[in-house]
């Protein structure tokens, strides 16, 4: 209900597809992804059931802290991403921040549990220049655990909050991520197969 109502206003608009409009009523797709923690939602397990149920595919993109919440899912999503943006435990808390001790070794566990799944899934990588773009082979490690569908590996973009403690220099272009993501690929025996440039992103599958 209130997505409809935030499309309202197009109505009024004479250069608004009205045929676009009408599908844009019925979403068929939920990206579960808040500015945080979406497995922290008590119902988030009947959530993704009650939109299966409706035919929709499903996306949760999750830090992998809450690994009990992955584990006990009933209802599985179409596609689980995890977020692994650091290749060790020191870079990891250095980088990220975790609030709790316990950071990194939660994220491993929920590494395991993806592993598990029967659909598909993602591992993001979110490439900080000068911060955590080293030690492709230990990222490859973890990858290899979780054996994701996917991997994406994807520039850091300088905007919103984050421009409290990192810079445009933080940023890599499409050919640095290109490279690095080919590395990790070399140890993993994944190859890049996909990308956008503009994006700044690569997609890594097995050969």
């Amino acid at each position: 209900k209130a997505h409809n109502l935030l499309l309202c206003g197009y109505y009024g608009n004479d250069k608004a597809d009205k045929k676009k409009l009408e599908e844009l009523k019925q979403p068929t797709n939920a990206a579960i992804s808040l500015a945080g923690e979406p497995t922290l939602y008590p119902e988030i397990d009947e959530l993704i059931g009650e939109f299966n149920h409706r035919g929709f595919s499903t996306f949760l993109v999750s830090n992998g802290q809450y690994y009990k919440k992955l584990e006990n899912l009933t209802n599985e999503p179409t596609q689980t991403y995890l977020s692994l943006d650091a290749p060790n435990s020191k870079i990891y808390k250095s980088l990220c921040n975790p609030q709790i001790n316990d950071g990194w070794d939660n994220l491993n566990k929920s590494l395991n549990i993806l592993n598990g799944f029967s659909n598909n899934t993602a591992i993001r990588i979110t490439m900080v220049k000068g911060k955590n773009m080293t030690s492709p082979e230990d990222y490859a490690k973890l990858i290899e655990i979780a054996d994701p569908t996917y991997v994406e590996v994807k520039a850091y973009m300088c905007v919103g909050s984050s421009r409290e403690r990192l810079t445009l220099d933080n940023m890599p272009t499409y050919n640095e991520v290109k490279d690095f993501a080919s590395k990790i690929g070399s140890y993993c025996g994944r190859k890049v197969t996909d990308g956008s440039e503009v994006s700044r992103v690569v997609l890594l599958t097995k050969e």
